[in-house]
């Protein structure tokens, strides 16, 4: 929620050019949806853009690569359906705005707009709780005739995806930058995980040859091929692919899901020498009527048909988390958000409050002076809640947004270690790896 003050300021049309700007260099995952977000679907669309590397900065680098950069988000959009009236107001960063119950830290509590967003919730208070009941589509019979290409997203029946291009000097820019963060923090173990996008997982083997995209496995070994013995890389393609019957990708929406970042969150974990809990050994909290950025970019009636849902895996840890915005303002939140209320674009914000620039998330039944960070986009908004059972403190911080220094970061924390987790679009933006450079070497 904003005050009077804000509010009166934001009227202005200096501030409103200025926020335009910010919107479009903050970009989100959760913005404003439907219809009071004919320009704020907008900023989604380039947020979910840039994560994979848009079209424009693809195709600027890659003149001797094959025309893969033909995909990728659209421009523009459609104008939302007008027949969701739960419509969130969000903050700057893309984050819901706090209703009256969130905790401020040290600031004044937000006076409540005239268009609340739906409370803040405590872990588990609400939602349905049942096991992911997802059973994948036989697509064995689908032809290349059913795939449609609408505003750079592949549409097969009820499921969209996103090309991707490999780019070999933005990827060797993407390794050069986690290994010089290896080097500058040699105390520190340097975890480096690049995410598959659903397209080089649950896309159709026989049906590959008929859309515009790079082979991901292969790129993602090339990658790795280029990290150093100092970063510790682990590549999670082969335990996604094992798992990709079951509910790992959102059908609407360009995200994994809980159930996704958690065969991700096992195998890291594997790798450190960590144990972990069973999938069935967690709490499930389920949000339904979830319609993501691929329906959002492309309203397909297809896609329409079965929208997804979202799945929170609540170990039972007793947590705090706060979060701040860019204004500087500091707010508490749960770790996972009860967005039952939340417009149907928005339900991904259940995870640890979605993308801000810094967040700390306490374990209160540990008191080892554990700490870890996590640098991340999007993706690892539903990563990050499975390390509450290993470490005390978790500093988050999305390299999109985040300006303070990072070396004063790691060296106060006194983190062991630091996870930099990217889905594999972002290793083909130039813009983005220009981010995380700077981010990591502040």
């Amino acid at each position: 929620m904003f005050n009077k003050k804000v509010l009166k300021k934001r009227s202005s049309k200096v501030t409103a050019a200025f926020l335009a700007l910010t919107m479009i260099a903050s970009l989100g995952a959760c913005g404003k949806e439907d219809k009071k977000e004919s320009s704020s679907g907008k900023f989604i669309i380039v947020e979910r853009e840039a994560e994979s590397s848009s079209a424009k900065d693809s195709s600027a680098e890659s003149s001797a690569v094959s025309p893969d950069t033909t995909t990728g988000a659209p421009e523009e959009t459609t104008t939302p359906a007008a027949n969701d009236t739960t419509t969130p107001e969000p903050i700057d960063t893309g984050t819901p705005e706090p209703s009256g119950t969130a905790t401020p830290i040290d600031t004044p509590t937000p006076e409540v707009s005239e268009t609340p967003t739906p409370e803040p919730t405590k872990s588990g208070d609400s939602g349905q709780t049942a096991p992911s009941d997802y059973k994948a589509p036989d697509l064995s019979g689908a032809t290349k005739d059913e795939i449609k290409l609408i505003k750079g997203i592949y549409v097969l029946r009820d499921t969209g995806y996103e090309a991707y291009t490999y780019l070999e000097n933005v990827a060797v820019s993407y390794a050069d930058t986690v290994n010089a963060a290896a080097k500058k923090f040699p105390g520190v173990n340097v975890v480096n995980t690049v995410i598959p996008l659903s397209s080089g997982i649950t896309f159709p083997e026989h049906l590959r040859g008929n859309i515009s995209s790079s082979n991901q496995k292969t790129s993602i070994e090339k990658i790795q091929a280029k990290i150093s013995s100092d970063v510790k890389f682990v590549n999670i393609f082969d335990t996604m692919n094992a798992h990709r019957d079951e509910y790992i990708y959102y059908r609407t929406d360009h995200h994994w899901t809980g159930r996704g970042a958690y065969y991700a969150y096992a195998e890291i974990m594997k790798a450190l020498g960590k144990t972990t809990k069973n999938l069935s050994d967690y709490t499930v909290k389920r949000y339904d009527g979830f319609y993501g950025s691929f329906w959002n970019d492309t309203k397909s009636a297809q896609l329409e048909t079965n929208p997804d849902y979202v799945e929170c895996y609540d170990s039972g840890a007793s947590t705090s988390l706060t979060f701040t915005q860019t204004d500087g303002q500091t707010l508490a939140w749960p770790l996972f958000n009860d967005v039952t209320k939340y417009g149907k674009t928005l339900k991904y914000c259940a995870y640890a409050a979605g993308d801000n620039p810094y967040t700390v998330i306490k374990n209160k039944g540990l008191s080892d002076g554990s700490a870890c960070i996590v640098v991340k986009e999007s993706f690892g908004n539903a990563f990050v809640p499975y390390l509450v059972d290993h470490y005390q403190t978790i500093y988050e911080v999305d390299y999109r947004y985040y300006k303070k220094s990072f070396a004063e970061l790691v060296k106060t924390t006194g983190a062991t270690e630091i996870y930099i987790i990217n889905n594999i679009g972002m290793t083909r933006s130039a813009l983005l790896v220009g981010k995380l450079k700077a981010c990591l070497a502040s």
